[in-house]
């Protein structure tokens, strides 16, 4: 007696194998498609696949022709354990990767406001319970204590370097030897992302209420690239308030709503191929030379804003320009660490170029300066007292040790000079 595959022919053979390999697309492309990825897009996770694809080609195209054998089971059993066999591996392992998700991404806290903020009681990152990379505090100030707060980006969090080696933990212990009848408190508000709009906010609604004495405070780099609109991190042209920009938050808004101006045809499926096309990779962009920051202007309002509050809230501000590795004469091997304009920068397939960035944030520091002479607000020139080399950054303004080391030196040196200090 023949076979069901012997008598329908080899036409339906070929409509077998072709759907089994259509329902393997399919699959795959509904993981590349969703609006919540978890395997596509992330690098390890991505390679997984990618080796999990080579290991299971072999077992897969043996099992194909296994089902399609003549004599096998019927093609309903055949289709049925391929579709299931399918569905499981890869189901099971996106459903794993996004039940996890979380645990990778120890930086993010969305907030309203903020866009994000830093994960509470991190112990690799010594966060305590009030989201602040230091020791534990609370929030009345104790008496007698004297409450210095340095405020600002990722160079003032220092998420590259340990708790040990970061400036400002490097700050509180300098001062406390200084003055070990004093109680000192550092606190590293820092938060990654932050400009100094940002800082404004944060200050206004979270560290007064912890009733700092001092704040110390810079911003630059951030503020510099906040002037462009980059792909997945930005939509539209810029706007003073940098509304333009999502930063922090910019992959899961447009993961999860893809950019406004995408046709909403209230089909879901199309909806995610529009996504996934605009997803794609454009030409690769070209640096070319800007002449003028947009945001330079904001920065300086945000940092005269900041002065007047602290001001009338008694509260002594100390502005600092940003340290950083960009100089003209930079070596061509410590050219190879920077990657914040191709990043960041970003926009219409063009970003600043090498000299644009030394001379864009030398003009955001220039701003630093005048708002500290103009507002009578102490300055610390950590530009001027971190040498720009690769022994102290790591790329554009994030330090090493050594440049962790030489920011809390600078510091220290400054305060006890000013007369910022007042431990009377």
């Amino acid at each position: 007696m023949q076979s069901e595959l012997d008598r329908t022919g080899s036409g339906r053979l070929k409509a077998l194998g072709i759907t089994a390999h259509l329902s393997w697309a399919l699959v795959l492309a509904s993981f590349l498609l969703s609006p919540r990825p978890a395997l596509v897009g992330r690098i390890p996770e991505t390679a997984l696949l990618a080796a999990a694809l080579g290991l299971l080609s072999i077992p897969y195209f043996r099992w194909v022709a296994y089902l399609c054998r003549p004599g096998g089971p019927p093609i309903r059993s055949r289709m049925t354990m391929l579709i299931f066999t399918i569905t499981v591996v890869f189901g099971g392992g996106e459903y794993l990767f996004r039940s996890n998700a979380h645990k990778r991404d120890r930086i993010g806290r969305y907030h309203p406001f903020l866009q994000n903020r830093i994960e509470r009681n991190d112990a690799a990152l010594h966060t305590n319970s009030l989201g602040f990379r230091a020791d534990e505090i609370t929030k009345e100030k104790p008496e007698g204590t004297l409450r210095i707060f340095v405020m600002g980006g990722s160079t003032v969090f220092c998420g590259s370097a340990t708790f040990e080696q970061s400036h400002c933990h490097r700050l509180q212990e300098k001062l406390r030897a200084r003055f070990p009848e004093r109680e000192i408190e550092v606190i590293n508000a820092g938060v990654p992302w932050y400009t100094s709009q940002h800082s404004l906010i944060n200050y206004l609604f979270n560290i007064r209420d912890f009733e700092p004495d001092i704040v110390i405070l810079w911003h630059g780099i951030n503020d510099l690239y906040h002037s462009f609109s980059p792909p997945k991190l930005g939509f539209g042209e810029y706007e003073r308030d940098y509304s333009q920009y999502h930063g922090a938050v910019g992959r899961a808004i447009f993961s999860h709503f893809g950019p406004p101006t995408r046709a909403t045809t209230g089909i879901e499926t199309i909806d995610r191929l529009i996504l996934a096309v605009e997803r794609l990779p454009v030409a690769t962009p070209k640096p070319v030379e800007i002449e003028q920051f947009a945001s330079l202007d904001a920065f300086r309002k945000n940092l005269v804003a900041i002065s007047e509050r602290m001001a009338l809230d008694g509260v002594q501000l100390v502005l600092c320009t940003q340290a950083n590795l960009l100089r003209h004469d930079l070596e061509p091997e410590a050219r190879e660490s920077l990657w914040f304009a191709e990043r960041f920068c970003v926009e219409d397939g063009v970003y600043p170029d090498f000299p644009s960035m030394v001379d864009g944030l030398a003009s955001f520091n220039d701003v630093t300066r005048e708002v500290a002479g103009e507002c009578g607000v102490p300055l610390i020139d950590l530009e001027q007292s971190i040498e720009k080399s690769t022994e102290n950054f790591l790329d554009e303004c994030h330090y090493t040790a050594k440049g962790n080391g030489r920011v809390a030196t600078a510091l220290t040196q400054a305060l006890l000079t000013s007369g910022v200090l007042t431990l009377e």
